[in-house]
């Protein structure tokens, strides 16, 4: 049998299938064979490269992290924003990327996987947190333009807790309205800070995602 001269490519090809699966059937409603199908791949050439269908699926979360790592990334080494410009550039990547249509409609599945949850805490505890809210913070109090905030460390575990978890419809579902006292509650908040965030900015896309997920 020949080998595969183009791995790489192969795996593309799996995670890019998979992925438009996923999102037009669900994750649960996709199986290996309907990969095989689209792909024209064997099941030996596809658990070549993974080992099942969730490793799949977390390849494609990983590479969806990625992306949004590298928004992050570059709205924290903004050199021309302040440190309340970069927070607010900071939550526009990350309220966009909730509602990303790629991962939608497999979040259901995210969340009913204690092992996925679970290492979304983490990463939110130990890469976002640290990585991308803290230095922000750390930047605004020092020119000035965030206050009142004595542990930056904790406070962006706080605040990204809050952002990727309590508003989360899909981990507490809500109303509409539920949605946006929430956000009214955590507007208040970061606005003590002097972050000047306005409430639909806030609100909208946790309503918009709210209602995708009803469909």
């Amino acid at each position: 049998m020949s080998r595969n001269k183009y791995p790489e490519e192969t795996v593309k090809l799996i995670l890019k299938t998979a992925a438009r699966l996923f999102t037009a059937k669900g994750f649960e409603r996709t199986s290996l064979q309907d990969i095989m199908n689209e792909t024209k791949l064997s099941k030996g050439a596809i658990y070549h490269h993974f080992a099942s269908k969730e490793d799949i699926f977390i390849r494609i979360c990983e590479n969806t992290s990625k992306r949004t790592e590298l928004l992050l990334s570059k709205v924290r080494d903004n050199e021309k924003m302040t440190g309340k410009e970069k927070l607010k550039a900071l939550f526009s990547a990350a309220l966009r990327n909730t509602v990303n249509d790629e991962i939608v409609p497999m979040q259901t599945y995210m969340i009913s996987n204690p092992k996925f949850l679970a290492t979304q805490v983490e990463s939110l505890l130990k890469e976002v947190a640290p990585a991308y809210v803290q230095p922000i913070l750390e930047q605004g109090i020092l020119d000035g333009t965030l206050h009142d905030i004595i542990y930056p460390r904790q406070t962006a575990e706080y605040i990204s807790l809050l952002i990727s978890l309590w508003l989360n419809p899909l981990l507490l579902p809500s109303t509409n309205q539920e949605i946006r006292s929430r956000c009214e509650v955590l507007v208040s908040i970061l606005n003590r800070i002097g972050a000047d965030i306005e409430l639909e900015e806030l609100a909208q896309p946790f309503i918009t995602y709210n209602q995708m997920l009803k469909k």
